[in-house]
Order: C-alpha cells, then sequence, then structure tokens
C-alpha cells in the first residue's frame, strides 16, 4: 500500500471521533441566514431526517453516517441521494459541505435553543500548508491531482511524525501518490477529502491533550493493529516511533519517541531550576517507564501516553517566550516541582518525576495552559517545526 492510500487504513481508527454522530445529531439545527432548519430524529431501525427551507419546500427521508460523512437517502426529487462531509459537530454547532460540489461552501447551524451565536462558517484550518493550491502535479483519465490533494496528505504524515518531511522523502512521497493515483483516482482523492475533515475534527477541538489522544490513537492503528505495509509513511513511523508497549484498552502506544521527549523535559525542568542535568540512561529510563506503564491502570497509562505530549507543547512555547514570560513560567513550573520534591538521581528519571509530568501534564493542564495562553503562547507544537 502506497504513501496516501494508507490514510483509508488509519481513518478507521478514528471511529471514536463519529461513533456518537447519530445521537449527536439528533434534534432541531437552526440556519438564521439563509431560513433553514435540519430536524434529526434517531430510531432503532432507521434514523430520519427531515429539511425546512425558508421557502417552505422540505425533504424527508432516511440517513446515515459514516465516518467524517453523512448521506441523506432520497435527498432529491426521484429518490436520488446526496452526501455532506461533517465539518464540525459540537453541542452547539454543526458545519456541514456538499461532499462532491468543489464550490460549495460550508453551510453552519445552531442547535435549536442553544445559546450560542450563529457562525458564517466554520473555524479555520489550521494546516501549515495551502489545501486548496489548484497547481496540478498530475492526472489520470482526465481526474487532476493537485498540489493541494499533496498538501492534504503532508500535513497529515508530519502530523504523526512530529516533524517536517525532507526534500527527498517529499520526492518519494509524490511517487508514491503518484502510483496509488493512476490504480484509484477518485477513491485516492475520496481518501484524502476524509483524511482533511479528520484533522479538521481534530484541530477544532483546540485542545492540546484532546490532540494527542487522536495522534496517539491513529499511531496505535499504524504500528499495532493494522497490517503493516511497505510505504514510506510505515517504514518512517517504524523507523522513528517505535512501539515499546500496548495499552489495548485504550488503543493507545507507549513509544520510543515518548521515552526520548520526557528525557528531554527531565534536563529542561532541571536547567529551568538551575539544577545539574546530567543526560539521564535512556535504557534506564525505558525500563522504568514500561515498568510504570504496566502496572498502571488504564487512565494512569493513557496519562503516562500523553506526558511526552505535553510536556513537548510546554518546551516549544517556553522558547518563544521573552525574558520576563520565561522567569514567570519558571516560578509555575518550580512551584509544582516543589510540591511533587522528585528524587532524581541524575542516571535517571525516578517514578516521583513522572508523577510529576503526569500532574503537569492532566491535573493542572487548565492552570498550565491559561498561563501559557495569557503569555502569548498556546497550542503551538503541532505548527512549529
Amino acid at each position: 500500500m502506497k504513501f496516501f492510500k494508507f490514510f483509508a487504513i488509519v481513518f478507521s481508527s478514528f471511529v471514536f471521533m463519529n461513533m456518537s454522530a447519530q445521537t449527536q445529531l439528533d434534534g432541531t439545527w437552526v440556519n438564521q441566514v439563509d431560513g433553514m432548519k435540519m430536524i434529526f430524529r434517531t430510531g432503532e431501525l432507521e434514523s430520519t431526517y427531515k429539511f425546512e427551507f425558508a421557502d417552505g419546500g422540505t425533504h424527508t427521508g432516511s440517513y446515515w453516517t459514516m465516518g467524517t460523512t453523512i448521506n441523506f437517502n432520497g435527498y432529491y426529487d426521484g429518490g436520488l441521494n446526496e452526501s455532506f462531509d461533517i465539518l464540525r459537530l459540537d453541542e452547539n454547532y454543526l458545519v456541514l459541505k456538499q461532499q462532491f460540489n468543489a464550490d460549495g461552501q460550508p453551510i453552519t447551524f445552531t442547535r435549536d435553543g442553544s445559546v450560542a451565536e450563529t457562525i458564517l462558517d466554520t473555524r479555520p484550518e489550521v494546516s501549515p500548508y495551502d489545501l486548496d493550491d489548484n497547481q496540478i502535479l498530475f492526472s489520470h483519465n482526465g481526474i487532476p491531482y493537485t498540489q493541494g490533494h499533496f498538501n492534504q496528505g503532508r500535513w497529515f504524515g508530519e502530523f504523526l511524525l512530529g516533524r517536517k518531511l525532507s526534500p527527498t522523502e517529499l520526492a518519494k512521497a509524490k511517487q508514491e501518490a503518484s502510483a496509488s493515483f493512476k490504480a484509484a483516482p477518485q477513491a485516492t482523492l475520496n481518501g484524502l477529502a476524509q483524511v482533511r475533515n479528520l484533522m479538521q475534527q481534530i484541530f477544532n477541538s483546540n485542545d492540546i491533550l484532546q490532540i494527542g489522544i487522536a495522534r496517539n490513537m491513529i499511531l496505535a492503528e499504524a504500528l499495532v493493529v493494522s497490517k503493516k505495509e511497505n510505504s514510506l509513511l510505515n517504514r518512517l513511523l517504524e523507523s522513528e516511533i517505535g512501539v515499546l508497549d500496548y495499552d489495548q484498552e485504550n488503543k493507545m502506544v507507549l513509544t520510543e519517541q515518548d521515552i526520548q521527549t520526557i528525557i528531554d523535559f527531565g534536563i529542561f525542568t532541571s536547567k529551568l531550576q538551575g539544577a545539574d542535568s546530567p543526560t539521564p540512561d535512556r535504557p534506564s529510563v525505558i525500563k522504568e517507564t514500561r515498568s510504570e506503564f504496566r502496572k498502571a491502570s488504564a487512565d494512569e497509562r493513557k496519562s503516562i501516553c500523553l506526558i511526552a505530549t505535553y510536556a513537548k507543547m510546554i518546551m516549544v512555547n517556553y522558547e518563544s517566550m521573552d525574558t520576563e514570560q520565561k522567569q514567570s513560567f519558571t516560578k509555575l513550573l518550580s512551584a509544582k516541582t516543589a510540591e511533587s520534591t522528585p528524587n532524581n538521581t541524575g542516571n535517571q528519571i525516578s517514578p516521583d518525576t513522572y508523577t510529576l509530568m503526569n500532574n503537569i501534564s492532566l491535573s493542572n493542564h487548565a492552570m498550565m495552559m491559561n498561563s501559557i495562553e495569557a503569555m502569548g503562547g498556546g497550542n503551538t507544537y503541532w505548527y512549529v517545526k
């Protein structure tokens, strides 16, 4: 399986984001701009919808969801169906875009009776690349594959790797993309559209821990659950991420990349507090972390998997702060360190240090994020490479 066809496998790991889509849709949604109303009803055997338009016209029928797509049966006169991409779905907002209409604009609905204000479009995409770049890279049977299509896959691949692809890797990725596209043009484009919607949903959470959970679950699917394929992305993930252990209940992985970030974070916090920071012994840290991971509860294992995500975000934001902001943040971090009083031998990171990082990562997440954002930072780990 080639580079971008890999996304079809990975996408299946994210059913959790849409398992309750039909339940979330249940109720009445209003678009005040165009005077439209949508009514969804979830039934045991069939879920139904009703569109009410400003001119008094209506559409009714059954619907079903798959991933980030909602399919309306009998949407058009004559019984023809229609599919929409779900760009956003939460307690207050539903944003849809006609799937096979390149010129179609997102349609935003608010839940009837909610206090949410009507917005004119969905949240902007946060991709560092232009996902709508129309430069044609190659075509097959009259169907073009554009730079924007390639950028959609690139954004996803670099999100998993945690770094940018090199020029050589990008060239190889384009070769694989060309081969996959020529083998199945429309299927490839459909898969990339799903990837784009998936990434939009992930980043719409605007929460570093939720983004970290999403990434980790995809990695678990790619490196543990699914059959490994000889594709560029798989080879890079296997060589750079490295699975150390797998939490089957949470469908999350502990990786060698996590360990290195934990080591880097231990050194980082020691330097901030003016302490000696000898490089920990990597094999000892791996052994200790795996031991802690295996005897931990399900929730604790999930926390351990997310420590590295949050630690990286802290380090990246710190580098962008000015001197005064760094001093304020160091005081905050030192206060949390004093509460846990870890016993770091210098040769390995102790369980107390893991407890400290766990406290920073999860129970004090809101406090730490508020402090970072007040100093001008944010969830920049995913954008600064």
